[in-house]
């Protein structure tokens, strides 16, 4: 279990930085990471791209200072709230999207 989630979270951080262009949606340098919105503890958004920005070094280590803050759509607050366990079935079906996703020409 350890394994898929560690597997989902590299997929998860190469789809988000994908569809930001690899580019930091704060200051526009080269994105080197991806943050969640919400923490990663949140498992009903743990893997949601919406919960997902990418960030320059400097600007992740602000924004996890809470020096940047970020707007949370209702939809991300509302799915923060629900805890998840997830099963192996469901990891699976969480790496088949990402790939899926990562796959695709020109994702944005």
């Amino acid at each position: 279990m350890k394994h898929a989630k560690k597997a989902l979270d590299i997929l998860w951080e190469l789809s988000v930085k994908r569809r930001d262009h690899y580019r930091c949606k704060v200051c526009g340098s080269e994105g080197t990471d991806a943050h969640h919105i919400l923490s990663r503890r949140n498992s009903g958004v743990r893997w949601m791209l919406d919960n997902g920005i990418t960030l320059c070094r400097e600007c992740h280590v602000k924004a996890t200072d809470k020096r940047i803050v970020f707007e949370v759509s209702n939809d991300i607050r509302a799915a923060s709230r629900v805890i998840c366990k997830f099963s192996e079935d469901d990891f699976d079906r969480l790496r088949k999207m990402f790939k899926k996703y990562l796959a695709q020409p020109g994702v944005e």
